[in-house]
């Protein structure tokens, strides 16, 4: 058996960004190990855990706490030299950083960063240069680095922070790919319509939709300035937006009261089946600011909608702009107004896109298949350890 060790700070990422892919690995050889916040138990992973899939909780807190994260790094070093893994990855800045440390203070042959995102290109300042310089840490003190977009490879050997030779794509990107059986148009369609029926939607109106957490470096401050200005002209345009509210970078004060007033915005928090809500749209914007790869664009372009998204790395690679979907420039709001006028007005159009989506996620993002080739990856990079 193959020693895992997964880091994240928080277990929402883990269940989010893993999903199946750890029974896939467990029944491939590999006996895993979750360090997680200690925040939660394991009924909120998601499913139960198996003796080849154990839960280890540390308390790490995603703001900087000097005593609390010493505290939190001796922990994970504790269980790390106890574990004796034969790979350790982490994602998220904290778990990155304590994972990366502990990680090669225990001598771990195989050090995986998976950069999904970098956090400080949207800061300022002090905040920026000091998450800026922890990612050169976590990337020196990582064997090997896999961002889920090519974009991020660039952007990451051209921001210094690391060399090109320890960094690299798994296949065509994404961390999870996407299960185009789960993410099925036709076989959730009548799930899509008892959606619109719960949620007093009509069956004729046009209902752009978004799944993300509620805050501003998603764009929202803009989508929902854009939405407002849509349904004044268009009054058969809705807006799904399923995201949870968080403390963390929190939308204006007049966004909130926008999607709590407005009487063709439909706010969720966080759902478990995101694929019904998904048949229940017509057209998937996301505007982020910021984003490692964009996987729920591919998972409702798998759903066959056509996706609005921003012109930043991620995007421009889980979107193809003119072919399955149309990508603007981050945190504007005119040219996401004018997007989004294009798909209402055009549904030949919008038609087009979304077959093209769906057929370049079966051919480039099938789950099974990306799960194989990070199985293969691993091997490599084991491999590769064991020639040094």
């Amino acid at each position: 058996m193959i020693k895992l060790c997964i880091i994240s700070t928080i277990p929402t990422t883990i269940k989010a960004f893993f999903g199946d892919q750890l029974a896939f690995l467990t029944e491939n050889g590999f006996d895993i190990t979750i360090i997680t916040s200690s925040q939660v138990s394991a009924q909120d992973y998601g499913r139960p855990l198996t003796d080849n899939i154990k839960l280890r909780t540390v308390k790490m807190s995603r703001t900087i706490s000097p005593l609390a994260d010493f505290k939190a790094f001796r922990e994970v070093l504790h269980i790390i030299r106890e574990g004796d893994f034969d790979i350790v990855q982490y994602v998220t800045p904290k778990a990155s950083l304590l994972g990366s440390l502990a990680s090669l203070w225990a001598k771990v042959p195989v050090r995986l960063y998976l950069m999904w995102g970098l956090y400080y290109v949207t800061q300022t300042g002090f905040k920026q240069f000091m998450f800026k310089t922890i990612e050169r840490i976590v990337c020196k003190c990582s064997t090997a680095i896999a961002p889920d977009s090519k974009g991020n490879v660039r952007f990451a050997v051209n921001e210094g922070l690391c060399k090109s030779d320890k960094i690299g794509v798994v296949g065509h990107g994404s961390a999870n790919g996407v299960d185009t059986d789960k993410f099925d148009p036709e076989r959730l369609a009548e799930a899509g319509k008892e959606i619109r029926r719960e949620l007093n939607i009509p069956d004729d109106a046009k209902v752009f939709g978004c799944i993300a957490a509620t805050v501003g470096d998603k764009g929202v401050n803009e989508l929902i300035e854009a939405f407002d200005i849509i349904s004044k002209e268009y009054p058969d345009a809705y807006l799904l937006y399923i995201g949870q509210t968080t403390e963390k970078d929190p939308v204006k004060d007049s966004t909130l009261t926008t999607m709590d007033s407005h009487p063709r915005i439909i706010h969720l928090g966080w759902q478990t089946e995101p694929e019904k809500y998904l048949a229940a749209m017509d057209f998937f914007v996301l505007p982020t600011y910021r984003e490692g790869f964009g996987v729920v664009n591919i998972e409702a372009s798998a759903m066959g909608l056509p996706v609005i998204s921003t012109d930043v790395p991620g995007p421009q690679e889980s979107i193809v702009n003119g072919e399955t979907g149309i990508l603007v420039p981050a945190r504007e709001v005119s040219p996401l107004v004018s997007a989004m006028k294009d798909l209402l007005e055009r549904p030949l159009y919008v038609k087009k896109l979304g077959f093209a989506g769906r057929k370049r996620v079966q051919e480039f993002y099938e789950q099974k298949k990306l799960w194989n080739l990070i199985i293969e990856h691993k091997l490599s990079l084991l491999e590769k350890a064991k020639c040094k």
